[in-house]
């Protein structure tokens, strides 16, 4: 089978992937410095994910470990940004997937996400313009 979409940036940023059966805990993970990312499945959005946590780690320096909300947040808003930009429906999955953590941030899936917007934009211009997808980005996040 071919590998998901942006596998390029991973190589490129010498990250290590692997993948495992799924044990029914979670479906990926990445390490807190952005250079290992394990996948229990081949869903693309939990891919680009965990793809998305790796390039915050870049931009921001070491992730904070287990499951923070804003960390959350930024990396399920980019993965679906990247999903639905290479052809692969989130179909309301990320929706959930905020609304939980922002509910624990005492917020809406839409505070939530407005609060992460500049982070997201930055992981997303990281990632793509690694892909080699400078004229898109650009493009992409103007601010018009």
């Amino acid at each position: 089978s071919e590998p998901p979409p942006l596998w390029e940036v991973a190589e490129s940023w010498g990250i290590k992937v692997s993948y495992a059966p799924f044990k029914g805990r979670f479906y990926g993970w990445c390490t807190v410095d952005g250079k290992q990312i394990g996948l229990n499945t081949h869903d693309a959005l939990t891919w680009l994910h965990e793809l998305a946590h790796a390039a915050e780690a870049r931009s921001r320096g070491a992730n904070k470990g287990g499951q923070v909300w804003h960390q959350e947040v930024v990396a399920e808003l980019t993965g679906a940004a990247l999903a639905e930009m290479f052809g692969h429906k989130a179909e309301g999955q990320a929706f959930g997937y905020i609304k939980g953590y922002a509910e624990t941030a005492g917020m809406t899936a839409g505070q939530a996400c407005l609060k992460v917007l500049g982070r997201v934009k930055e992981a997303l211009a990281l990632i793509l313009e690694a892909s080699g997808q400078r004229q898109e980005t650009e493009q992409a996040l103007a601010a018009d």
